[in-house]
């Protein structure tokens, strides 16, 4: 993680240094820049919608271990690691802005959401997969099982109120740097069951369990970034835009664990709530095309971005305690990163 941020930190200099330079060339309006450069005090009102076409790529969604040989009790464990796996999935960014709230600065706000469900299972001959996802002290006098199935869901949500200014210069080259707050909100579950038959054990040497885990994370913070455009063509412009964000918020966090074995059933539930720092970036590229239609801007843009939050929720693993199969120790963190990647296609008009 420690690396991740040195990356992102270095990223967020650099665009600093090359806006800086860029202010030291000095501006120089050329008309294949207007009107971005001629409005007046109170501008207009600007509408963008945004569809998204994203990957989720999340830390530690295994759930099983499958082997070719039968697991014994208390042997080491190899095979091939069973993963859920979020296929690209659509999500969609509303965007408001007062290109010129007042003079030169504008006033951007915009809200991101993207939810899904993901699903997979596992089946074997008996005693031939590992479940990664219940409490080692549940499995202790089992061995392996015959069936294992995994389910993730997540809902992430942004919602950003920005500063923005935006500065021509030279051969149609614009820059548009922003800085704001930022809330996020990343709420996640995954359900899990195995077992060693396909039914609830009633009889010796039958075993099923389930684990079930909720992490909601909410937090605010300040977000800054800048982004770049050049217009190559009448009407079209190339654009990229990096920003980076560090908010501040709680973590809730839930695992309840079910055992079921010869009909005796075994419950164990861990709670925690903590205050955390998830530190995110996002960079993007694409084509715009602008023109004026009916009185009206009008502009259609095909982008492709990247984004990362990093100490964002993630399944706890647990550790087996000696003393009583009541209590465990934890044997991981409970934060990991959750990535984005994938297409955006926006349509947008200024009044």
């Amino acid at each position: 993680m420690i690396r991740s941020l040195n990356r992102w930190a270095f990223g967020l200099i650099a665009s600093t240094a090359l806006t800086t330079q860029v202010f030291a060339f000095g501006w120089d309006n050329d008309n294949c820049c207007d009107p971005c450069c001629n409005q007046g005090c109170w501008g207009d009102v600007g509408v963008g919608v945004e569809l998204l076409l994203w990957q989720p790529c999340i830390d530690d969604l295994d759930y099983a271990v499958t082997s070719s040989a039968t697991i014994a009790t208390g042997s080491t464990v190899s095979g091939k690691t069973r993963f859920v796996e979020h296929d690209y999935e659509p999500g969609v960014r509303i965007t408001l802005e007062l290109p010129n709230a007042w003079c030169d600065w504008g006033l951007r706000t915009s809200y991101t959401y993207l939810s899904d469900t993901a699903r997979n299972s596992v089946r074997g001959a008996q005693g031939t997969i590992n479940p990664t996802l219940m409490h080692p002290a549940l499995l202790s006098a089992t061995v392996g099982m015959i069936r294992a199935n995994s389910e993730h869901k997540f809902t992430y949500q942004t919602w950003d109120l920005l500063l923005t200014s935006e500065y021509c210069f030279r051969q149609c080259h614009a820059f548009k740097p922003f800085f704001g707050l930022e809330f996020v909100s990343i709420d996640r579950e995954v359900n899990f069951s195995t077992g060693s038959v396909d039914t609830v054990p009633a009889t010796m040497g039958e075993y099923a369990g389930t684990t079930r885990w909720d992490g909601d994370y909410w937090g605010i913070g300040f977000k800054a970034g800048t982004e770049y455009a050049y217009d190559f063509c009448n009407c079209w412009q190339f654009y990229t835009k990096a920003s980076g964000t560090l908010t501040a918020g709680e973590l809730c966090d839930e695992t309840r664990f079910n055992a079921n074995a010869a009909g005796v059933t075994t419950n164990l539930t861990y709670k925690y709530d903590e205050c955390v720092l998830v530190p995110g970036w996002h960079v993007a590229l694409g084509f715009r095309y602008d023109d004026c239609w009916c009185g009206h801007d009008i502009t259609a843009s095909v982008g492709y971005e990247f984004l990362q939050w990093l100490n964002a929720p993630n399944v706890r693993r647990f550790k087996s305690n000696a003393i009583t199969t009541s209590s465990g120790l934890a044997s991981s963190a409970s934060t990991g990163s959750i990535a984005f990647h994938g297409f955006n296609f926006g349509l947008g008009v200024t009044f």
